[in-house]
């Protein structure tokens, strides 16, 4: 951590990525996990400011998610590649258990591939956690065959099929999924169990290219249709900018 400027009323300071995170997991838990009497006077702001801070920083952590992996050496990241004019996209899968975001963006000088940053959030009833990708490239291909997937899954249910389905991975290995064959129905709202894996290591790592870190709750068909739709958004989106 280093100290830019310094005034009467505000400080300028620079944190790595790590310490940023700690921050806003160390202000979470004071926002929302410690019982406090009287907040802003234990504190010294009050839990409305708090609040605001942490969401500046947890949109500080989502919104520019490649920017950590500056000097990244799996594809093009020149100075060039993080101007306002690249094209970005961004889209969610829900899941009872997990949030996954997907962050793609076009990359210069590399036709048929996106560049792509996955997040997953777990909030559960007793842990919480965020596990971030390094910044990779993922071929158009792939994202276009994980639409296929998914919907052959939902199509395959239809014909009560008992089988899971094949682990779907990626030339890259950004991620795997796997969707399980269990079928669920509450309220009418039908679900499934699906398995999501990140692979937390970076490209060039010859001695450990694949470790993946992940979980499994169920998730909706309604939710999964929704992550369809928008792959094929931002695909549409990413492809016309890339003419």
């Amino acid at each position: 951590m280093k100290l830019i400027n310094f005034t009467d009323h505000q400080a300028n300071i620079q944190f790595s990525w790590d310490e940023i995170t700690t921050l806003k997991n160390t202000l979470n838990e004071v926002c929302n996990g410690i019982k406090t009497t009287n907040f802003e006077n234990e504190i010294g702001i009050s839990r409305e400011q708090a609040d605001l801070i942490l969401k500046s920083i947890r949109n500080l952590i989502t919104d520019e998610p490649f920017s950590h992996y500056h000097n990244a050496s799996n594809f093009d990241m020149n100075e060039n590649s993080f101007n306002n004019s690249i094209q970005k996209e961004k889209f969610y899968l829900e899941t009872e258990g997990y949030q996954i975001i997907f962050y793609l963006r076009n990359l210069e000088n590399l036709k048929g591939y996106i560049g792509i940053v996955v997040v997953m959030n777990i909030n559960t009833n007793i842990y919480k956690s965020s596990i971030k990708s390094p910044a990779r490239s993922i071929s158009v291909e792939d994202l276009i065959s994980l639409v296929n997937y998914f919907e052959n899954h939902i199509n395959s249910k239809k014909g009560n099929c008992n089988a899971d389905s094949p682990v779907f991975s990626n030339c890259q290995k950004a991620f795997q999924i796997q969707a399980l064959s269990e079928k669920f129905s509450f309220n009418k709202e039908e679900k499934f169990p699906l398995r999501f894996m990140i692979n937390i290591n970076n490209q060039n790592n010859n001695i450990n290219p694949s470790t993946y870190v992940g979980a499994e709750a169920l998730v909706t068909y309604k939710s999964v249709k929704s992550f369809i739709l928008s792959i094929q958004s931002a695909l549409a989106k990413l492809s016309l900018n890339n003419k």
